[in-house]
């Protein structure tokens, strides 16, 4: 018959003969792969694929013996699903298959398929819990529960039931980045922080490439830090990552405010070094030595390093009117008159108006005047701030002063001509005057003048 089909195929043409022929045979010898395998193709070949079925149910049906009962049933199942796409009938060989063998992997996993094409979620996450029981392969266990826990998580909104699948799945492979990015974003949701940091300690322990070690040793600091209230922790798994990578700029953030919040000034000023060493960019140094310099000077005997710190701050290009003025005040605090002089002197330089230019020069010749004692060097100073104010009454009393003290009585009297002309009041010009005249008579010897 076997013969008698190939003629009918090859020979004479007649592809519905030669599917009546091997059905004769293979009602004949039904285990027969061979003829099994021709019958199938004939009935590719002729559609004939429900007189097939219909051969397959009969012998399948009247089988005795549970376990080849199964096959057939998984093989009817697959024909409905892959050739005729009959997906009820698929799941009804397979369910059949099923209750003959609850866990036929094979049975489970082609009904998980037709489950999924049908949209049944929840179906589909039964055949997939069963099939990630019985199944024996270790990865493809974590394949079935990661697509078990997306099913959860996605159309099933059942993050709980998620949770469960990704543990599950973690307890398999305890560095799976898939489960673990999952699961930090469901611990994250539901507040599990417990649950989290245990996360990223395991996964720290079970990574063994670096730059994951760091990310999770990160976001076990953030919860150990922000969510669990124990710093301590946070900063030895901190510190872990500054070992392996010392430009961390996130670690270094993380440790700064960490050593700030707990007053541990010594490690806190540390950090902002290494901060600034590992910046990209001269203006986030500037940022930071301008923190630095503002932290020493509230630190008992932290003047002089505040003043450095400002100081590196101008020298990147960062000063700022603020800054000239903490220096200043610095300075006057640490009685550095050499470095007083040349802050005023830059100051100056960046201000605009003229009447601020008037006052850091008033202040810069007094400092000349009372601490450095250079007479003339004051006598400078006054007069580039009556450049920028011609009618200071200070500049114009400072300079009559100064010239008096230098004996340039001329230039004297000229100043406190000028500043009677400027003064409002009556016994302020008639003290001018008074001492002009002094001027005039004792050192200019010009009677009638005075």
């Amino acid at each position: 018959l076997r013969e008698v089909a190939r003629v009918f195929e090859f020979e004479v043409g007649d592809l519905g003969k030669a599917f009546a022929s091997l059905q004769a045979v293979f009602r004949e010898n039904s285990t027969n792969l061979e003829v099994r395998r021709d019958l199938e193709r004939m009935a590719a070949a002729t559609g004939m694929w429900n007189e097939l079925l219909q051969e397959y149910s009969a012998v399948a049906q009247n089988q005795r013996e549970p376990k080849v009962a199964c096959d057939w049933w998984v093989q009817i199942g697959r024909l409905y699903s892959h050739e005729l796409g009959h997906d009820e009938y698929a799941a009804a060989a397979f369910n059949h298959a099923l209750s003959l063998d609850g866990n036929r992997a094979d049975a489970l996993s082609e009904l998980a398929e037709v489950k999924k094409r049908g949209g049944d979620h929840k179906e589909l996450a039964r055949m997939l819990a069963r099939q990630s029981k019985v199944e024996e392969n270790a990865a493809r266990k974590v394949d079935l529960l990661l697509e078990l826990a997306g099913l959860y998580a996605g159309q099933l909104k059942s993050e709980e039931q998620a949770i469960l699948s990704y543990r599950e799945v973690i307890a398999i492979e305890p560095g799976n980045a898939v489960a673990l990015d999952a699961l930090t974003g469901l611990y994250k949701r539901a507040e599990m922080w417990e649950e989290l940091a245990s996360l990223m300690r395991g996964a720290v322990a079970a990574s063994e490439l670096a730059d994951e070690q760091l990310r999770y040793r990160h976001v076990l600091a953030e919860v150990l830090a922000d969510r669990l209230d124990r710093s301590e922790e946070a900063i030895e798994q901190l510190k872990e990552v500054m070992a392996a990578a010392p430009d961390d700029v996130a670690a270094l953030k993380t440790l700064e405010r960490l050593y700030d919040a707990s007053g541990a000034s010594e490690e806190y000023f540390k950090v902002l070094k290494r901060r600034i060493d590992a910046a990209k960019t001269d203006e986030e140094k500037v940022g930071l030595y301008r923190r630095l310099a503002e932290e020493w000077e509230g630190q008992p005997g932290g003047l002089k390093r505040s003043a450095e710190y400002f100081e590196k701050v101008d020298e990147l290009g960062g000063a700022t009117e603020v800054t000239y003025r903490a220096l200043v005040r610095l300075y006057w605090e640490l009685k550095n008159f050499p470095k007083l002089v040349q802050t005023y002197e830059r100051h100056i330089k960046i201000a605009e108006r003229p009447e601020d230019r008037a006052v850091l020069y008033a202040a810069l010749g007094r400092l000349y005047e009372e601490q450095v004692k250079d007479l003339e060097k004051a006598i400078g100073a006054f007069n580039h701030m009556l450049s920028a104010d011609e009618r200071s009454k200070i500049g114009l009393a400072a300079l009559a002063r100064l010239y008096e003290q230098t004996g340039v009585w001329a230039q004297s009297v000229q100043m406190l001509e000028r500043l009677a002309e400027v003064e409002d009041g009556v016994e302020e010009k008639v003290r001018a005057y008074q001492r002009i005249g002094l001027l005039q008579l004792k050192h200019l010897k010009k009677v009638d003048e005075a």
